[in-house]
């Protein structure tokens, strides 16, 4: 309701977490508020959790038709006053108002709520709109108040509050045609996944010999199947860290890149041969390129594949400066990266993905 405007009466369950922005003027300054919708199923806690850190304003929303949301509203604080920072504004919401006729949380306990717990209080409806504008604007104007008045920092480590640019509309709707078709692209592997073992193995699982047919038809494969998935991860995740401009660079698409590259033999002879960058996420922006190696193997990441990287991402630079390498490995790295000191590499797990 907030970023477009609209409401979609198809409820969707949020799955891991959701990302929308929206651009402001306010008091002469331009603003750009992004917002992390994090998945409420306890399924989904160990993900969601890492969006708090270096989150500047919380809300925590309640339905006002549903008790037991309302009392899941204290387990939810506890977390953000665990995980955020202790300077974090939490707004306590509750939504729905448009079922007045069905409330069973009343206003005063919303507003006792907040008050035993020193939060701000607002209640609201996505359907019809009202007071959602104003909890975001008291948002953005009480978070600019506290950083003027020097009770916040302007610090995206302290406060969640980073000074930078932002992109414009075109480019938002870039953003929001790449993030749709990575996750697009996540469930489409599901789908595969599911009508390439599951249907023929129907009769062998209601026997109870799933076990037996995940270890003899499913695992031997398995790996291969999921290192395309794992790259889409990496995908994914360049994309959710780029579009903070967390690279230097505000990135605007994220894919792979496919070409022909000039190698020397043993021999001393150049001859050409096929080339592919798993990453390469780009900011038309700034004119700066984001690549990365996807490996998932039982193998580390030696110097080999370090060097073919850099190589490689030579022949994107004529129009694109490459502004961080990243390399993605399930098993590790060899001892050779311990000796390496270049802040333009990043090393990443899958365990690090996940966190």
């Amino acid at each position: 309701r907030y970023a477009y405007n609209k409401f979609n009466p198809e409820h969707e369950i949020t799955v891991g977490c959701e990302f929308m922005a929206k651009n402001l003027e306010v008091k002469d300054r331009s603003i750009r508020v992004q917002i992390w919708d994090t998945a409420g199923q306890e399924a989904f806690k160990s993900i969601t959790r890492s969006y708090y850190k270096n989150s500047a304003c919380a809300m925590i929303v309640y339905d006002i038709t549903n008790k037991k949301s309302f009392e899941n509203v204290t387990s939810w604080l506890n977390e953000c006053k665990e995980m955020c920072s202790k300077d974090i504004l939490i707004i306590l919401i509750g939504n729905k108002t448009d079922l007045e006729g069905k409330r069973v949380v009343t206003q005063k306990e919303g507003k006792d709520l907040a008050e035993e717990n020193n939060l701000f209080f607002y209640e609201t409806s996505a359907l019809d709109g009202t007071n959602v504008e104003d909890v975001f604007d008291f948002a953005v104007n009480e978070l600019l108040d506290r950083l003027e008045s020097g009770k916040m920092e302007w610090d995206v480590n302290s406060s969640g509050v980073k000074i930078g640019k932002f992109p414009n509309k075109e480019v938002e709707a870039v953003l929001e045609k790449n993030k749709k078709k990575t996750q697009y692209v996540l469930k489409d592997y599901m789908f595969k996944f599911w009508y390439e073992f599951i249907p023929k193995a129907t009769s062998v699982i209601e026997m109870g010999q799933g076990e037996v047919y995940y270890t003899k038809v499913v695992k031997p494969v398995l790996h291969s199947f999921m290192g395309s998935v794992f790259e889409e991860m990496c995908r994914y995740y360049t994309l959710m860290k780029g579009i903070t401009g967390e690279y230097g660079c505000f990135v605007t698409s994220v894919g792979t890149w496919w070409g022909v590259e000039n190698i020397t033999d043993k021999n001393g002879e150049v001859r050409a041969q096929s080339a592919d960058i798993d990453v390469v996420a780009l900011s038309e922006i700034d004119k700066k390129a984001v690549i990365g190696e996807c490996k998932f193997k039982n193998e580390k990441i030696d110097k080999g594949i370090y060097d073919t990287l850099i190589r490689r991402g030579k022949l994107i630079t004529a129009k694109y400066k490459v502004s961080k390498y990243i390399f993605f490995s399930l098993s590790g790295y060899t001892d050779w990266f311990k000796t390496l000191s270049d802040e333009d590499v990043l090393l990443l797990t899958l365990d690090s993905l996940y966190e």
